[in-house]
C-alpha cells in the first residue's frame, strides 16, 4: 500500500515545484528570446533542476548547522498515505470546479483578462506585438500561467487549450495544498479546510465599516470593506486570479522549505526568479523571507554569502534580470501618441484629498486583517524554532507596511503582493491550532477567528455556486466570457490596456527579444479623430431614430475619448441634421437643425487623458419637415476662428473631411418596398441585401433610351467600408456597354453609417448608347469598394453566383 513520510514526500515536491514553475520559462525562452539567450537560460534551468534535486535527496549530516532544528526535527514526520492523497486530489478538483478555469464553473470579472490573453497567445505569433494606431506595442504581462495551455491551443485548438488550462491549474493547486500540509506538518483533514477557507477577518471589518459610516462595497464584495485596500482570501484568489495565486503558494512553499530544511542555502534564490514570470507581486512578497533568513543567521557574513554560491541561485538571479527587463519595458513610453501611466505612489500622498484619515484606514485595516491573528499567535511562537519566529516577524512587518504604497488601478500591489505573507500566516495559524502544548482557550480563540474569517470564503463560494446554477438556467450574471483578445477588449480603456503592454523600444525588445512582424495584425476599433488625434468620437445613441414626427424632440448622446494627451484649447462640438437635397457635393447645403458649443458644457482644456466623456443634446425636428431620411453630421470647431477641424479615421489615418457623417434619422413613413420584389433577396457578402427594384426593367428598349431604376438595399450588418453601388449593362460577351456607379444616394448616405435593418432606395440611370448593336443585353447590379475595386460576392439561395446580381434580360432595338 502507498505510504511515505511527509519529510520524504517534501523531497519530491521540490523538483516537482521547480518543474511546474520552470516549464513556462522554457516556452517563454523559445517564443520570446533570441536563440542564444534562450539556450543560456534553458541550460541554467536544467542545471538548477538537477542541482536542487541532488541537494534535496542528499542526506543531511547531524552536525550541519543548516539542518532542521527543534522542535520540528524532534517530532517524527507523519505518514502520508493513499487515503490522504485521494482526499487532497478530490478537494482540489471540487474546489477548482467552482472557479471557472477551463470554462468549467463560473467565471468572475477577471476572466475577461485571462481568456483574452490566452486567445492572443494562441492566435498571434510570439512574442505578441499589437499594432496600436501605427505603433508596435508588445504584450507585457504575467503570462506564465497561460503558456502551457497556449502551446496546446496552437497545436490542437481552443477547446483543447481549455482542457490543458484546467489540468495545469489542477496540478498547481494540488502542489500548493501539499506544500501547506508539509509546512504545517500535520496530516489532519481540517488542515486542508484551513487552507481552503483562510482569510482575514473581513466580516468584522465590514461590520466596523458600516458602523463608522464608510462607503463600502456590498456583502458580495466583502473584502473591499477597507475602501482602498484588500487582502484576498485563498478562495477569492483562486476564483479571480489563479495565475497569481498558484505561483505565490508554490513559490513561498518552496522558499520556506528550502530555508528550513535544505542543506545550506543553495536554492533559496531560485523560487524568487521562477516566480517573476508568474507575477512580480509575489516576487516582491518573497523578499522579506529571504531577508529574514539572512538576518536571522548567526554565521559570519562571509560564511553566509558563500552559502549562496550555486547554479540554482545563479539561475534565479539571471531569471530576475531577464524577466525584470521584460517588465521594465512598461516604464518606457508605450506609444508615440500615449502619455498615460499606471497610478502609483505612497498612500498618504495618493489619497491625501480623502475625507477619511489615511492613518485610520491603514491602522484599522492592519488590525482586522492581520493584527488579531498576530495577537493570538504571539504565545504560540515560543514553541516554534528560531527561523519560524523570524518568518512570523517578517510577515507582520511586511503586511503592515505593504498598504503604504499603492500601485495599479485597484492597488494590485497590496492585493497580490500579500499572497506569500498570507500563506505563511495561514501555516502559522494551522500549526498553532494543532499544537496541544498551547492552552486550550487560546486554541479555541484561534478557531473562532478562523471561523469568522471563513465567512469571506463562504460568501465568495456561494456567489460561485449561485452563478453556476444561474448559468445552467440560462441567466448568468457573468458566467461565460468571450475571448476577444486584449486589444479588442481594452483599446477603449487605455489606462486598463496599459496594464498589459510595454514599449517596443525598450532594451528587452531591442536586444533580447526576437523580432516580430507586428504590422501583420491590425485590429483597433474604428474612431473618428479630431484635434491632432486628441479627441476621438466613438459612437452615439439616439433616444429614437425612426418614425419621427415633425416637431418632435430627440436626445442624442455622443461618446468621446481623450485618448492620449491633454488638450490645450477649448473646442466646440458641432452637430447638424441635413436633408438629402442639401448635400454639399451636389446641390448646396440645407440644414434642418444645428447646434454648437462646449461638449457637455465643459471646456475641452479640462478633459483628462484616457477619460471617456459624453455630450448630450436635444434635436428638434422642425414642424414643416417632410418625410424622409436625414443625415447626422459631426465636427469640432475652433470657436475663435470658426474653422472646422480636419477629421481622420483611426487607426488607418484616412482623411474624412471636416463635417463627418455619423448617422441618420427617419421622419414619417418612407417607401421601403420595391414594386419588383425578388423571390429571395440577393445577399452581398453578408453585409447588405438587394431586395428588388422599382420599376421592373422594361424588356425592350431602343438605342438612346434611358432606364431609370431604384434599387432597394437592406443592411444586414454594420459596415466599416464605404461601398459604391453600380448598375451595368453588358452584352453577351460580358463587355460593358453602359453603366452608372455612385455612392448610395449620391453620397448622402455612406454605407459606413447604415444600421442593421435599414432599407435604402437608391436611384440609377442607364442610358443605352446610340451606337449599341441590336440584341439581348443583361442588366446587373452590385457593390464594390472604391479604394481597391473589390466587389462584394453575391449569394442567392445559399449559392455563390458571382460578384453581381442579374436584374433582367433586355432586348435593344
Amino acid at each position: 500500500m502507498f505510504a511515505v513520510r511527509l519529510d520524504q514526500l517534501a523531497r519530491y515536491l521540490v523538483p516537482s515545484s521547480i518543474l511546474y514553475l520552470g516549464l513556462p520559462y522554457v516556452f517563454f525562452c523559445v517564443g520570446w528570446l533570441k536563440w542564444y539567450w534562450a539556450l543560456l537560460l534553458i541550460g541554467l534551468l536544467v542545471m538548477a533542476l538537477l542541482e536542487s534535486t541532488w541537494l534535496t535527496f542528499r542526506p543531511v549530516a547531524a552536525t550541519d548547522s543548516s539542518s532542521v532544528s527543534a522542535p520540528d526535527s524532534a517530532v517524527e514526520s507523519p505518514l502520508f498515505t493513499f487515503r490522504h492523497l485521494l482526499l487532497l486530489l478530490l478537494s482540489s478538483i471540487v474546489w477548482l470546479s467552482l472557479a471557472g478555469v477551463g470554462e468549467i464553473g463560473f467565471q468572475r470579472g477577471d476572466w475577461v483578462k485571462h481568456e483574452s490573453i490566452l486567445r492572443d497567445l494562441i492566435d498571434l505569433p510570439w512574442p505578441v506585438v499589437y499594432d496600436f494606431y501605427g505603433d508596435p506595442v508588445p504584450l507585457v504581462y504575467y503570462i506564465a500561467f497561460y503558456l502551457p495551455a497556449a502551446v496546446v491551443g496552437k497545436i490542437a485548438g481552443w477547446a483543447e487549450a481549455q482542457i490543458a488550462l484546467f489540468i495545469w491549474t489542477f496540478v498547481g493547486l494540488s502542489l500548493a495544498m501539499l506544500w501547506f500540509w508539509v509546512l504545517v506538518r500535520k496530516l489532519a483533514y481540517w488542515v486542508l479546510l484551513i487552507f481552503i477557507f483562510f482569510s482575514g477577518l473581513d466580516v468584522l471589518g465590514r461590520i466596523l465599516a458600516s458602523w463608522l459610516g464608510w462607503a463600502t462595497e456590498s456583502w458580495e464584495r466583502i473584502e473591499r470593506w477597507g475602501i482602498y485596500f484588500e487582502y484576498s482570501s485563498n478562495a477569492s484568489l483562486l476564483y479571480w486570479v489563479p495565475n497569481q495565486a498558484l505561483t505565490g503558494w508554490i513559490a513561498v512553499g518552496l522558499t520556506l522549505y528550502a530555508i528550513l530544511h535544505l542543506r545550506q542555502r543553495r536554492i533559496t534564490w531560485l523560487p524568487l526568479g521562477l516566480s517573476l514570470l508568474g507575477t512580480p507581486f509575489v516576487t516582491v512578497g518573497l523578499v522579506p523571507y529571504l531577508l529574514a533568513e539572512f538576518l536571522g543567521s548567526q554565521e559570519p557574513l562571509g560564511a553566509r554569502l558563500r552559502r549562496y554560491l550555486s547554479w540554482s541561485n545563479l539561475c534565479g538571479l539571471l531569471l530576475l534580470f531577464g524577466v525584470g527587463l521584460f517588465y521594465l519595458s512598461k516604464l518606457d513610453r508605450v506609444s508615440s501618441l500615449w502619455q498615460a501611466e499606471l497610478p502609483h505612489g505612497f498612500f498618504l500622498s495618493t489619497y491625501s484629498g480623502r475625507n477619511l484619515s489615511g492613518f485610520g484606514v491603514v491602522l484599522l485595516f492592519g488590525l482586522v486583517e492581520v493584527g488579531l491573528y498576530a495577537l493570538l499567535l504571539f504565545k504560540s511562537m515560543k514553541f516554534e524554532q528560531r527561523l519560524w519566529r523570524w518568518f512570523f516577524a517578517a510577515t507582520l512587518v511586511y503586511l503592515s507596511l505593504l498598504p503604504l504604497y499603492t500601485f495599479g488601478i485597484y492597488n494590485d500591489l497590496a492585493m497580490r503582493g500579500s499572497i506569500p505573507a498570507l500563506f505563511c500566516l495561514a501555516v502559522l495559524v494551522a500549526r498553532a491550532i494543532g499544537r496541544k502544548a498551547l492552552d486550550l482557550p487560546l486554541r479555541l480563540a484561534i478557531g473562532v477567528a478562523l471561523v469568522l474569517g471563513a465567512g469571506t470564503a463562504i460568501i465568495e463560494s456561494r456567489y460561485q455556486i449561485v452563478g453556476i446554477y444561474q448559468k445552467a438556467m440560462g441567466v448568468p450574471r457573468e458566467g461565460f466570457v468571450e475571448a476577444r483578445g486584449i486589444l479588442e477588449v481594452y483599446q477603449g480603456l487605455p489606462t486598463y490596456f496599459l496594464q498589459y503592454v510595454g514599449s517596443y523600444q525598450s532594451p528587452f525588445f531591442q536586444h533580447f527579444a526576437k523580432e516580430q512582424a507586428w504590422t501583420s495584425y491590425p485590429g483597433q476599433k474604428s474612431y473618428i479623430a479630431f484635434a491632432d488625434n486628441k479627441i476621438l468620437f466613438e459612437s452615439y445613441q439616439l433616444s429614437k431614430e425612426s418614425g419621427l414626427k415633425a416637431g418632435e424632440e430627440v436626445q442624442i448622446m455622443s461618446n468621446l475619448h481623450v485618448f492620449f494627451t491633454a488638450i490645450e484649447k477649448n473646442y466646440h462640438i458641432s452637430l447638424r441634421l441635413v436633408a438629402e437635397e442639401g448635400d454639399e457635393r451636389e446641390r448646396g447645403e440645407q440644414e434642418v437643425w444645428k447646434e454648437q458649443g462646449w461638449p457637455e458644457n465643459r471646456p475641452t482644456s479640462i478633459w483628462a487623458p484616457t477619460v471617456q466623456w459624453f455630450d448630450t443634446r436635444t434635436i428638434t425636428i422642425p414642424a414643416d419637415t417632410p418625410a424622409g431620411i436625414y443625415r447626422l453630421d459631426l465636427s469640432f470647431v475652433d470657436p475663435e476662428s470658426q474653422e472646422l477641424l480636419p477629421a481622420f479615421a483611426m487607426p488607418v489615418g484616412k482623411y474624412l473631411g471636416e463635417m463627418v457623417p455619423i448617422g441618420y434619422v427617419t421622419v414619417g413613413e418612407i417607401e421601403s418596398r420595391p414594386t419588383s420584389l425578388f423571390a429571395q433577396p440577393a445577399e452581398l457578402d453578408g453585409k447588405v441585401a438587394l431586395l428588388g427594384v422599382t420599376p421592373a426593367p422594361k424588356p425592350v428598349v431602343v438605342r438612346g433610351e434611358s432606364l431609370n431604376l431604384e434599387l432597394f438595399w437592406q443592411t444586414m450588418t454594420e459596415m466599416d467600408s464605404n461601398y459604391t453601388g453600380f448598375v451595368h449593362l453588358i452584352d453577351e460577351d460580358g463587355a460593358l456597354i453602359a453603366q452608372h456607379d455612385h455612392l448610395p444616394r449620391n453620397g448622402f448616405l455612406p454605407t459606413t453609417i447604415w444600421k442593421e435593418g435599414l432599407v435604402v432606395a437608391d436611384g440609377y440611370t442607364i442610358v443605352v448608347p446610340e451606337d449599341a448593336n441590336p440584341g439581348v443585353y443583361t442588366l446587373v447590379a452590385g457593390m464594390y469598394d472604391l479604394e481597391n475595386g473589390a466587389r462584394l460576392q453575391v449569394w442567392q439561395n445559399g449559392i455563390n453566383v458571382g460578384d453581381s446580381v442579374q436584374l433582367a434580360q433586355i432586348e435593344v432595338q
